[in-house]
């Protein structure tokens, strides 16, 4: 895994010396703090403004986070990362929002050795901001077919019935009139469909 965010804007690599301390500070169980999504790979968007079949949109890339923990609920872990969250949002000159997830690090390889494709994307490109030096990442076993073929179907369904959500979601905001946060919902929609097919083909094939 990478470790440096230089090529980040120098406000961006600020938002992480702040996000990271008060981690280690709150969470003590904390073993890593991980950088993934459009952050970890250079393709942020910092602001995006445009209008879309006549209804104007705004962008914005989250920071997206992944705090591995060991000795710890999820659920306390959770509740201290939202604590953090808050402390983050005070800050007066904070303009990108922070999305923290948490896993405990048993957890975190064993969904590595099963080659998940969250897991598997996030060690191929995330950042570490933070290492204990407690724990290594799991490898990938090579699984047998049952087992590639379970992990499509389980992804197919969440993404698949995600998706259907999201759509029933856009047609009551297009019912309200709400064409601007019906179009976002749909795109979310879209996106949900075109990956519940083709991750599930690249696990299969």
């Amino acid at each position: 895994m990478k470790k440096s965010i230089s090529y980040l804007p120098k406000r961006k690599q600020e938002d992480t010396i702040f996000l990271v301390p008060e981690v280690n500070k709150r969470l003590p169980e904390a073993q890593m703090v991980i950088l993934y999504g459009s952050y970890a790979t250079g393709k942020f968007v910092e602001y995006d403004e445009r209008v879309e079949f006549g209804i104007p949109t705004s962008f914005m890339s989250d920071y997206d986070i992944l705090v591995v923990t060991s000795g710890v609920s999820d659920k306390k872990a959770g509740n201290i990362l939202d604590n953090i969250d808050d402390l983050y949002y005070k800050e007066p000159n904070t303009q990108t929002p922070v999305q923290f997830i948490n896993d405990d690090i048993k957890t975190l390889n064993r969904q590595l050795e099963e080659g998940r494709y969250f897991y598997t994307q996030l060690k191929q490109e995330g950042i570490v901001l933070y290492d204990s030096r407690k724990f290594k990442f799991a490898r990938r076993r090579k699984l047998n077919f049952k087992e590639i073929q379970q992990q499509a179907q389980e992804y197919f369904e969440t993404k698949f019935e995600f998706a259907n959500d999201l759509l029933e979601v856009t047609k009551f905001c297009y019912s309200q009139s709400n064409y601007k946060l019906a179009s976002f919902q749909l795109h979310q929609a879209t996106e949900n469909y075109y990956f519940s097919f083709y991750v599930e083909k690249q696990q299969v094939t």
